[in-house]
């Protein structure tokens, strides 16, 4: 492949019985958590990749997932659960989201679930209060909480944005240009008609459509930097792009050159980039030089899914295919 340099070291391959859907480390690098698309939930070694504790199942597919020292969470369709991390014990669980939650944070002793309708839930583990906050979600198509809870990262066609949370100001909101017009721009995309779907109100399921000149793409994907300096978005024709969060500006751009939905991963620092794709594409981007320093490519193996553990010496791949892959970086 052309401009690959020295690959990862491949650590460990966890096959698995249907492709994984979220993976996310538990802190110290020990353990890795890993839902799939059956709504299955294990806890697993990151060393052997032996099952340490098995979560049990969802009714659907796991959407979102977070670890802290103590406690997993994890949202499968609109039901929300939350483990002890030490013993896999089910410690509590809520059913009232009325969509799917894509995003799950833990921010000291709470729990941020944020869904597709417009619903962000601050739910305190102590008292076990839970407030819910309306936010812009509606039509989004990805969701990123900031690592200390203040904000919210919403993509959708065309455009991405970051709002406070609560209060919901928005502190910037980016427009994707023709790239025949402003070929330049890192956020640029081929644009297309398409076919935009509107509903009336929250409470109401009926759908409108219409046709409308649109980027030929959708944010398929976001994620921040543990420090919460930059934001990456990863879209449907295989583009990779870095924000700068203080000042809203795109700062690299990157391409996985095969046009698949892309999923992406910042390390803490926000100064490497790992970029995965539909067709089992997965590079590692050194943001200063804009190179790709480290590559792997399997051909019709979907990544659908990315994690760095907390010392950015390794990357959690969900797959390619149906499997969990865990790459040593050499750092």
């Amino acid at each position: 492949m052309p401009g690959v340099k020295t690959p990862v070291a491949l650590r460990l391959r966890i096959k698995l019985p249907t492709a994984p859907e979220v993976v996310a480390w538990a802190p110290g690098g020990a353990r890795l958590v890993v839902g799939d698309d059956r709504g299955a939930l294990q806890i697993l070694d990151a060393r052997t990749g032996l099952p340490v504790h098995d979560l049990g199942r969802f009714p659907m597919r796991v959407t979102g997932l977070a670890v802290s020292e103590t406690r997993v969470a994890a949202a499968g369709s609109t039901d929300l659960r939350i483990w002890s991390a030490a013993t896999g014990a089910l410690e509590r669980e809520r059913h009232d989201h009325k969509e799917l939650m894509p995003d799950l944070r833990f921010v000291g002793e709470e729990l941020l679930a944020v869904d597709l309708r417009n619903m962000l839930l601050r739910w305190d583990l102590r008292g076990g209060q839970a407030v819910k906050i309306e936010v812009p979600t509606l039509h989004a198509l990805a969701l990123a909480i900031e690592p200390n809870g203040a904000g919210l990262a919403i993509g959708g066609y065309g455009n991405v944005e970051l709002i406070d949370v609560p209060g919901g100001a928005r502190r910037f909101k980016l427009e994707m240009p023709n790239c025949s017009t402003a070929p330049k721009d890192l956020l640029c995309a081929v644009w297309r008609e398409v076919e935009i779907e509107e509903f009336p109100s929250e409470d109401d399921d009926t759908r409108m459509t219409y046709k409308a000149m649109k980027p030929n793409w959708q944010v398929s994907d976001l994620a921040f930097s543990a420090d919460g300096t930059r934001l990456a978005l990863g879209r449907s024709d295989g583009i990779a792009v870095v924000i700068d969060v203080a000042t809203g500006k795109p700062i690299a751009r990157f391409d996985a050159g095969h046009g698949k939905r892309a999923v992406v991963a910042l390390t803490a620092d926000g100064g490497t980039l790992a970029m995965g794709d539909g067709d089992g594409y997965l590079a590692v981007w050194d943001l200063s030089s804009r190179r790709e320093i480290r590559v792997v490519y399997e051909p019709y193996q979907i990544v659908g899914c990315l994690a760095f553990s907390a010392d950015d010496t390794a990357l959690a791949a969900g797959g390619p295919g149906a499997s969990v892959t865990i790459w040593d970086l050499g750092r």
